[in-house]
């Protein structure tokens, strides 16, 4: 039973094992371990038969967990991989991999200092500071740091978690007597405002679990590019129902289908003149933080109140790494167990204001030790890079002349159909345009197109529903259609991987360009119906 342990000194055949492990690891990165490909494809019914088994009575050696481990890697999904375009979360830089390695050895619970996590949780601290002054917030440097309540952010284990966390601040921040009377105390409703078909999951899912319900909810209408409409959030604060007090306004600094990025200047002049405070979720755009240049996209982010970032979306970093900030760092405190404590000096216990969390690892090492290894002139560069590249991989979507684009390129991501060109030159000759069989046929292809792609496993995109805002298609704006999304979380790709994702999407797209070309001859013939067409589920990071 022993040696299923490590102590202070490893026997040789635990080290070998660990090394193995590691190696198997980076065989991964390198395609070895998964036949160069970016995903072997399985079922879920055969995945199921891979791992289901009875509760194991025996234990096995470590050569057969080896073999475990290998099986596992062969078939997970490898997001480091160049032709993976479906998201942006590469995770594939080398100290954030050395981070993640180590702090499991660590093993830090950075609930307390003392006995805990002490170099941790000030490694943690730190960082907390250093995002603070990207983000343009007021900070001092570590050593002028007097107590726990003047951190003003915490890590989190993601940007629905950190989002909130946001949400939970700012109501008790408006209603500074909730956490004794609660919800029911309230002569109001309290609610939230945001853009309906940019925002992210988790505001509706905090809203319900937070007790505000998703009638807490105010929806705005969004502009044709994917944006909030200032004008539509101040309407809104305009007409409220009589039993309806707002708190909180919603700004996307990247949303996660388009990348597109709201007026968050606009946004806080409205907050400022209704009282509301303005949270921006830039869990993708906080990577613009880096860069002099494309900082600009993200500006008056220093304007608000509270900030999300996910630095595991497009800062090379992997699962899981997020922050939530807050421009009054003090915000945090009415949620500690001991408020009076953390104000004290010297007190440094991150356990004692996180709200949701009680022990939880060192992952803050992982952002901590890549800003170290770059350095902010690095990090400028990597980001900067990722621009244009995204941008060769636009230009190599856009040469197929298979997809139509519902917007204009922001960064790191765009959403857009099988809509081939040759097919829309016929619609436009035949004048098909406004034909609900043409509706049906860009949503049947796009799915197939994309789920073809990924059985094959060599090029990966993200298929999830999307409103045409812009109405590029043709058919309003009212329908949600399946839509395919390509994600660039690489500073570069090479040549040879371009003409890779190129090859692989004409092998693909020649073959359903025919078919759907057939299919809109038919229409021309009174031949095609499309009642018996049937929707593919959208699953996803970005269609769930």
């Amino acid at each position: 039973m022993e040696e299923k342990f490590l102590y202070d000194s490893f026997s040789s055949e635990q080290q070998n094992f660990l090394q193995e492990v590691l190696a198997l690891g980076i065989r991964f990165m390198s395609g070895e371990a998964r036949d160069h490909k970016v995903l072997n494809y399985l079922t879920n019914e055969e995945c199921i038969e891979l791992v289901s088994s009875e509760l194991p009575r025996k234990g096995k050696s470590l050569t057969d967990l080896f073999s475990h481990l290998q099986m596992i890697s062969k078939y997970s999904i490898a997001q480091n991989d160049p032709k993976y375009l479906a998201f942006p979360d590469t995770g594939n830089s080398v100290a954030s991999i050395a981070a993640d390695i180590l702090v499991s050895f660590l093993n830090q619970n950075l609930i307390a200092v003392d006995r805990s996590a002490p170099i941790a949780s000030f490694i943690e601290t730190q960082l907390i500071l250093w995002l603070r002054q990207l983000v343009g917030y007021p900070t001092c440097e570590l050593k002028d740091l007097p107590n726990l309540s003047n951190v003003g952010g915490m890590w989190t284990s993601g940007g629905n978690m950190s989002n909130h966390i946001a949400i939970l601040a700012a109501l008790h921040h408006k209603f500074p007597g909730l956490k004794k009377k609660g919800l029911s105390s309230l002569a109001k409703r309290p609610a939230i405002v945001l853009a309906k078909g940019v925002e992210h999951f988790s505001f509706k899912g905090a809203a319900e679990v937070l007790g505000l319900g998703s009638d807490g909810l105010l929806w705005v209408e969004s502009n044709s590019d994917y944006t909030t409409n200032p004008d539509a959030v101040r309407f809104e604060l305009d007409h409220l129902p009589e039993d309806v007090e707002p708190f909180m306004v919603v700004a996307v600094a990247g949303n996660c289908r388009t990348t597109s990025i709201d007026s968050i200047s606009s946004l806080r002049k409205i907050c400022d003149e209704y009282g509301l405070w303005l949270h921006v979720d830039a869990c993708h755009g906080g990577s613009l933080l880096f860069s002099d240049t494309l900082r600009s996209k993200v500006a008056g982010i220093e304007e608000s109140d509270s900030v999300s970032l996910d630095p595991h979306k497009g800062m090379f970093v992997t699962y899981a790494s997020s922050y939530v900030l807050f421009r009054q760092p003090e915000i945090l405190t009415v949620f500690s167990r001991y408020p009076d404590k953390v104000r004290e000096s010297g007190c440094f216990d991150l356990g004692l204001i996180t709200p949701f969390y009680g022990s939880r690892g060192f992952a803050s090492l992982k952002l901590w030790l890549l800003i170290q290894h770059f350095g902010l002139e690095g990090l400028k560069k990597a980001v900067e890079f990722r621009e244009v590249t995204y941008r060769q991989v636009i230009e190599v979507l856009s040469k197929t002349n298979y997809f139509l684009f519902l917007h204009q390129p922001m960064f790191y991501r765009s959403a857009f159909v099988f809509y081939p060109q040759v097919v829309r030159k016929y619609v436009e000759e035949n004048q098909l345009k406004g034909r609900k069989e043409l509706k049906t046929l860009v949503k049947k292809y796009t799915q197939r197109f994309s789920e073809e792609l990924y059985r094959r496993g060599n090029v990966i995109f993200d298929l999830y529903s999307l409103q045409d805002l812009g109405n590029k298609i043709g058919f309003g704006i009212a329908d949600k259609y399946p839509v395919m999304g390509v994600s660039v979380g690489h500073p570069f790709l090479s040549e040879k991987n371009l003409k890779e994702v190129e090859a692989e999407i004409r092998q693909v797209g020649m073959v359903f360009e025919e078919q759907m070309l057939k299919e809109i001859m038919m229409l021309t013939n009174g031949d095609y119906s499309a009642e018996n067409e049937s929707a593919t589920k959208i699953s996803g990071p970005a269609g769930w």
